[in-house]
């Protein structure tokens, strides 16, 4: 991946969008915590400032080491840590790549490293729906056993209509991002040279 002006772009929003997303974990951990504590305060017979302080340490145990590992493998160039090049392209001409490679089109010669680098992430989605789909369904069908779905208390059929909702979202997804992944793949037999 060259430094290019879209290359630079893309490094620059993925940086915004993962600051923006530790701010807002940062802000809402505290919040669910200190809702979560007047909840059950009952139970917990503790102080709710030692409390908050802990979740809020939560934040600085696992998220801010991610967020600065990812970052510092962007830097050392490492292909994984590397934002979707598509990050630095906007509007119209956007949806031009993702239609062409969608319809197995070429792309006009500008947007060729761009193209190629969105194909290539589309044809890799396939591994990661072909393993998570699968356990997701299980894990689904294990919540609604440990549920017990034929129950007739309106929170467990609540939780149970959810969760088969969610399952029936991820199969549609997969089946989505399958095909998305096939014509990626033919996108870069026919058009990368």
């Amino acid at each position: 991946m060259g430094d290019t002006e879209v290359t630079d772009l893309a490094r620059r929003r993925q940086t915004r969008l993962l600051a923006g997303g530790l701010a807002l974990y940062a802000v809402l951990l505290p919040i669910g915590c200190g809702i979560g504590f007047l909840w059950i305060d009952e139970e917990l017979d503790g102080d709710f400032w030692l409390f908050l302080l802990l979740m809020a340490g939560l934040l600085a145990v696992h998220i801010v080491p991610a967020v600065v590992f990812v970052l510092w493998r962007r830097r050392r160039g490492v292909r994984w840590a590397q934002p979707p090049l598509l990050m630095g392209v906007y509007g119209a001409r956007r949806a031009s790549v993702i239609h062409s490679i969608r319809a197995g089109q070429p792309v006009e010669a500008r947007d060729q490293e761009v193209a190629i680098d969105v194909a290539h992430r589309m044809a890799a989605r396939r591994h990661i729906v072909v393993w998570f789909v699968p356990v997701y369904v299980l894990i689904g069908i294990a919540l609604l056993v440990v549920l017990g779905w034929a129950s007739a208390s309106i929170p467990v059929l609540i939780a149970s209509i959810t969760v088969l909702f969610s399952m029936a979202v991820m199969l549609v997804s997969s089946r989505l991002a399958l095909r998305n992944a096939d014509r990626g793949r033919v996108w870069l037999e026919q058009h990368s040279s």
